[in-house]
């Protein structure tokens, strides 16, 4: 059987579905926090998040797994077209403001971030070997938005109704808040959850739109900006 998007659960089956999307924060507190280390942190994360519907199918319905994304891929040309466009519009129009803003004002921008004296340790990676936040920023700009968008666009968008968008969206910007706090200020993570939060509500709309592909190639390509800002502060 296909399960139908925006099927409304239980009160039981929502609530629980909603601790399931806090269960990565240890992961996050784990890695992070404790054991300050990037490379297990996102792997932990990405091994809950993928076992995760398993273990709510085990619970709660007999559908097979890959029907949740039964259906996603209507047109794939069409939706990857769409999503290299987005792509480029995110990396020439995100990326290039701030490279310029960065390069031109590296001290205003590093003050206005919070991210004055930080060195590559305060981002749990040995960065002098450049192959290793090579590697890593590969990982986390084409594995991590694949998965993640799996999980929060599909699997919970189409586990929970409609009306839980915003809630869907304030979990999903929730982990960037921890992430972020890790390394800057109240304020900026503040931001980071504000602008995240809304960027949720922006991709769920575009894949109802578009398509599982466009916001996977978005997602990448934001990944992407976030890599390079990380490589202009460290290097």
């Amino acid at each position: 059987m296909v399960i139908e998007s925006r099927q409304r659960p239980s009160r039981i089956q929502a609530i629980l579905l909603i601790l399931f999307a806090l269960c990565p924060l240890p992961c996050i507190a784990f890695g992070l926090y404790y054991y300050h280390n990037a490379w297990l942190t996102i792997i932990l994360f990405h091994i809950v998040l993928a076992s995760l519907p398993l273990a709510y199918k085990v619970l709660f319905t007999d559908a097979h797994l890959l029907d949740y994304t039964a259906g996603e891929l209507k047109d794939p040309l069409r939706e990857l077209l769409y999503g290299l466009c987005a792509s480029t519009a995110i990396v020439l129009f995100v990326m290039g403001p701030v490279t310029f803003v960065f390069l031109k004002y590296k001290p205003f921008f590093l003050w206005i971030m919070g991210l004055e004296g930080m060195v590559c340790n305060d981002f749990a990676m040995d960065c002098e070997n450049i192959l290793n936040p090579l590697l890593f920023a590969v990982y986390f700009s084409i594995v991590n938005p694949g998965i993640e968008e799996c999980f929060w666009r599909v699997f919970l968008v189409k586990s929970l109704p409609a009306d839980y968008k915003w809630i869907i969206s304030a979990l999903y910007a929730n982990y960037h808040f921890f992430v972020c706090i890790r390394f800057v200020g109240i304020y900026q993570s503040i931001l980071g959850f504000t602008v995240t939060f809304a960027v949720g509500i922006l991709m769920q709309e575009l894949k109802e739109r578009y398509g599982l592909l466009t916001v996977v190639c978005g997602h990448m390509a934001f990944d992407l900006c976030a890599m390079m800002v990380w490589g202009l502060i460290l290097y």
